[in-house]
């Protein structure tokens, strides 16, 4: 016997053949899910749970239950069809790739102030996922670029470089050094100085993993080296430090926002074909 049985009794035919609005049978879907979380509890209590794992089953059960409602929402969601009208009368609207960007991110933001972030995902994927595809992304992107300072530089972006998986590489080059990083080694710089002697000027390859370099001290030993996951701890230290000192923690909303109005530019010069000033 299920653990339905223990709440529910049988319900006859003749009320089962009754039309009701499919809505009902979400809402006792949902209910169900929340039956299965407090019959799970009540077993390992009645095993004799001490409190401390009570408080974290109650947590981990909070948690399932969101996920798997939201996923089962996102699955009613796409049923109905209403995420490809709702993204024909997005499309229709023709906004701005980066504007349709911008407004999904405020709304993901407000979403966040209610929903864990797997739930938030899970449960917006079937709306927003098409939304995207009907408005359409660029698939290459290259443009120049001048500093107020007279430095020059170039960008280049693409989705058909698929040999380099997740290349993203910046260099930079002055009048008499110059310095470069790759994604797929990003544990090395490349660095170059014009003052060095004759004799052994050229690249030299900088194995950043030593205490005084940033971040380092808190890892490993000299020589051993971190990956891309450490990066999200290195983000959640800056914003913890970022509290206790009152300090914004780098990138800021600020950032983003001149990053939007470069985003908008160039699309702003592709069009008319001209330079386009950002302020």
């Amino acid at each position: 016997m299920s653990f339905l049985a223990q709440w529910i009794a049988p319900m006859p035919m003749s009320e089962r053949k009754i039309k009701r609005s499919p809505l009902r049978d979400v809402a006792g879907m949902l209910r169900s899910f929340d039956y299965a979380v407090q019959t799970a509890l009540r077993d390992q209590l009645k095993r004799g749970m001490d409190q401390a794992n009570e408080a974290r089953a109650q947590a981990f059960g909070r948690y399932w239950y969101a996920w798997v409602s939201a996923a089962f929402l996102s699955s009613c969601m796409a049923f109905t069809g209403i995420p490809k009208a709702l993204a024909a009368w997005v499309a229709a609207l023709e906004p701005s790739k980066y504007t349709l960007i911008a407004v999904l991110a405020g709304i993901y933001i407000l979403l966040g102030t209610a929903l864990d972030g797997v739930s938030m995902i899970v449960l917006t994927t079937s709306i927003v996922i098409p939304m995207i595809e009907k408005v359409g992304i660029d698939d290459a992107s290259a443009f120049l670029a001048r500093f107020s300072n007279g430095s020059l530089a170039t960008f280049e972006s693409t989705r058909y470089a698929r040999g380099h998986k997740a290349l993203y590489t910046f260099e930079i080059n002055g009048e008499n050094a110059s310095i470069a990083w790759d994604l797929h080694d990003l544990h090395r710089l490349s660095y170059f100085d014009h003052a060095d002697d004759s004799i052994v000027r050229g690249w030299r390859n900088v194995h950043v993993t030593d205490g005084d370099m940033p971040y380092m001290g808190k890892w490993w030993v000299p020589g051993l080296q971190i990956g891309y996951e450490h990066t999200f701890v290195h983000q959640v230290a800056d914003f913890l430090a970022s509290l206790e000192s009152g300090k914004p923690c780098n990138p800021t909303f600020r950032d983003a926002l001149e990053t939007q109005k470069v985003c908008e530019a160039v699309l702003d010069s592709a069009k008319c074909g001209q330079w386009k000033e950002i302020a």
